[in-house]
């Protein structure tokens, strides 16, 4: 039961009682109990006083009640207004933090790919590098790299998620219409596959994304990747990504042009200085190209990469550098050397390795020489090292430099005919050298016979 009805049912008991007691003394008037009538009457205007001052509190205090309980309310809203508010801020961070770890991440890649990119000195791999890693950066399908060189041909290298590396260089490119913006313009692009004329031939299927690669305001190339692996577009972020990673590719492919150039000049000068040397004994004229070009072929014939290739061609004309550093009268001797004469000619690999020190990346190089005198039996110098702990190229050098010297006049013998230096190879296998380097030789001479002979640079007219 309510308050309200309390008060009401109160009030008309009152009144019921009022009018009931009025009647009732209305009807003792001529009675002789007029001072009883009084006091009732006093008692019940005092009952219905307090009656009245109850319901007037109860009253107030249900006001009050309902007052307070509107103001609870109102705090209650502003509490979960005040809570929406909290949790809409709290996502916010959440949101923000986590793109600034996606932000902090990429800059630590980027500065990772920077400081990998610049510990690489070499251009292809520079270009390999550069392309692989910006792929899965950007977590694209596809990748080219252009590069051009006021020196040397034109370099493009393609690489494919999951395929590896293509080279196209030397080949001819036909570039789309907004390639050649890229490549020829130097402007930046994003290229939506919505975007295309109904008649351009596109190479992608969603998007391709690709920046310029420009050396002191000059083009000198370009990068260019072609749909990401999960079907999204390329964004601007990512472009500006690309940018930044350009510049650092840039600057790593100027100091690889420049250290290549300082290696380029310091060979040519160590090579004429090994044909000077050459040129004035008539027995080893030719020796260090000769030895070149069987060593090459050697390679190529057991499958060596481009870059052993390399190595091995610079470690077969510097071979016999050290030879400057020994008294031409022991070299041009013409009998039998002594012991202390043979002493001084096995120092000349360590002379070689001294003269070469300045370069420091010719470490592979060095190693060859060092140890192209050294016997797969152990008993060679000047370390006398053994086995396949002699490096690979210096097991080829060693091969191909006694072929030549056997193949050709020395001062204290005549040249040997071909079958009888292929049978000093053969007596030597296992022994002086390794049998499957040997054996590799020997099926190449077989092979190609007078046509390998005749371009490396020997008279075929000699008996042989």
């Amino acid at each position: 039961m309510s308050l309200k009805f309390k008060v009401i049912a109160v009030i008309a008991i009152a009144l019921f009682l009022t009018i009931g007691l009025s009647t009732f003394i209305a009807m003792s008037r001529e009675r002789p109990f007029v001072f009883l009538n009084i006091i009732i009457l006093v008692i019940v205007a005092a009952i219905l006083s307090l009656i009245f001052s109850k319901a007037k509190a109860a009253l107030e205090h249900q006001k009050t009640l309902e007052g307070l309980n509107a103001q609870l309310q109102f705090r209650i809203t502003e509490v979960e207004k005040a809570n929406m508010t909290v949790m809409e801020l709290s996502e916010e961070i959440k949101s923000k933090n986590i793109g600034l770890e996606k932000m902090v991440e990429r800059h630590k890649r980027i500065n990772e790919i920077g400081k990998t990119l610049n510990s690489v000195i070499e251009t292809g791999e520079l270009m390999k590098l550069t392309i692989k890693t910006t792929s899965e950066l950007l977590h694209a399908e596809r990748g080219t790299i252009y590069l051009k060189h006021y020196e040397k041909p034109p370099m493009t290298l393609k690489y494919q998620h999951g395929l590896g590396f293509e080279d196209f260089s030397g080949m001819p490119l036909d570039f789309k219409h907004w390639y050649k913006d890229l490549m020829q313009g130097g402007k930046p692009m994003i290229m939506r596959k919505q975007d295309a004329r109904e008649d351009d031939s596109i190479g992608f299927n969603t998007s391709a994304i690709g920046v310029p690669l420009k050396l002191k305001g000059q083009s000198v190339g370009a990068v260019l990747f072609e749909d990401k692996l999960d079907g999204a577009h390329f964004t601007d972020d990512e472009l500006e990504l690309l940018l930044i990673i350009s510049n650092h590719a840039v600057g790593a492919i100027e100091t690889a042009w420049l250290y290549e150039k300082v290696k380029h000049n310091y060979f040519s000068t160590i090579h004429s200085l090994v044909n000077a040397l050459e040129a004035s004994d008539r027995y080893t004229k030719g020796h260090s190209e000769r030895v070149r070009y069987l060593s090459l072929e050697l390679g190529k014939h057991i499958g060596l990469e481009p870059r052993e290739l390399e190595v091995l061609e610079h470690a077969a004309v510097l071979h016999d550098i050290g030879k400057i550093g020994i008294d031409s009268g022991v070299l041009h001797k013409e009998g039998r050397l002594t012991e202390s004469e043979l002493s001084i000619i096995k120092t000349h690999p360590l002379i070689g390795d001294e003269i070469l020190g300045p370069i420091n990346t010719l470490d592979g190089v060095r190693t060859t020489i060092i140890q192209h005198h050294e016997r797969y039996d152990g008993r060679g110098y000047p370390h006398g090292i053994l086995g396949e702990n002699i490096s690979l190229m210096a097991r080829i050098l060693a091969v191909v430099d006694t072929f030549d010297a056997m193949m050709t006049d020395r001062p204290y013998r005549k040249a040997f005919p071909l079958y009888k230096a292929k049978e000093e190879l053969r007596y030597g296998t296992g022994s002086q050298f390794d049998p499957q380097i040997a054996n590799a030789f020997l099926d190449m001479l077989e092979e190609r016979k007078e046509d390998l002979l005749a371009s490396a640079g020997y008279d075929l007219a000699l008996p042989q």
